[in-house]
């Protein structure tokens, strides 16, 4: 499969649905916004005490909902009266949304395991093969990754990464091994999901690999970053198709073209 020719190249993902003041992030009307504009969905799978995969970013329950506690170390039950940014949405489970998008629009899904790795992966394996549409997985860490290759090598995946520092050292790796890119062999991503202020620098160039910005906040920053990325995942605004951005996404199709060419 040519990753170039798919929806992980030529669509643009919404970072936690498209959000805003009134759809929090990673919620169901985040999602229904996203698609009712026609974007991919980018969103955050996390699992509860009692084995249930929920929608949610953090690791703490605080930022998102005002409440104390470890998302982990929670029930289902704990949760259900609790409303995201004070607005009427509460905390989705994986399977709720899987049932609201139902293969409208794809999905990339951030599995975010740092613990032992199989309980959650295994799980969202078990969903998905209810699923009929498009997905893609990827996470920060390349256990989970590897664990995706070898019990679900159809699932397309993509590893996460960035310039690691010692204020945002991984748990699950030593930062130099992470910021180099030398976990590819382990992972074996199809394609790589990099912080777009950390773009471009000398590892990434070495990937060889199709490479998506994260966190991309405005159109200008869109326009710089385009250069050095075949996509984006973008958040907090809706990215406008000007003549500049029209142009670098033209030339992108291009050079997909050329390199298709080149395989054959």
């Amino acid at each position: 499969m040519n990753i170039r020719k798919t929806w992980i190249i030529k669509t643009m993902i919404a970072h936690r649905g498209l959000y805003n003041e009134e759809f929090p992030e990673n919620s169901s009307a985040a999602f229904e916004n996203a698609i009712d504009n026609g974007y991919a969905i980018e969103m955050d799978l996390r699992m509860l005490d009692d084995g249930t995969v929920v929608v949610f970013h953090d690791e703490k329950l605080a930022r998102m909902s005002g409440a104390d506690g470890y998302l982990s170390k929670m029930k289902y039950d704990d949760l259900k009266e609790l409303k995201l940014n004070a607005t009427k949405y509460g905390i989705p489970t994986f399977e709720e949304v899987l049932k609201l998008v139902a293969g409208r629009v794809p999905l990339m899904l951030d599995v975010k395991s740092f613990g032992n790795v199989g309980e959650l992966e295994k799980k969202v394996i078990e969903l998905l093969s209810k699923y009929d549409g498009q997905v893609a997985i990827i996470s920060s860490n390349p256990y989970t990754l590897e664990y995706f290759k070898i019990h679900a090598p159809h699932l397309t995946r993509g590893q996460k990464s960035r310039l690691y520092t010692k204020e945002n050292e991984p748990s699950f790796a030593p930062r130099k091994y992470m910021t180099k890119m030398k976990m590819i062999p382990l992972s074996k991503p199809e394609f790589i999901v990099y912080e777009a202020l950390d773009l471009p620098n000398k590892y990434i160039k070495k990937v060889g690999l199709p490479i998506l910005a994260l966190n991309i906040r405005s159109n200008l920053q869109m326009e710089e970053t385009l250069p050095f990325c075949d996509n984006i995942l973008f958040e907090k605004f809706i990215p406008e198709l000007t003549p500049v951005t029209k142009e670098l996404l033209a030339t992108k199709e291009r050079e997909a073209e050329k390199e298709g060419k080149k395989k054959k």
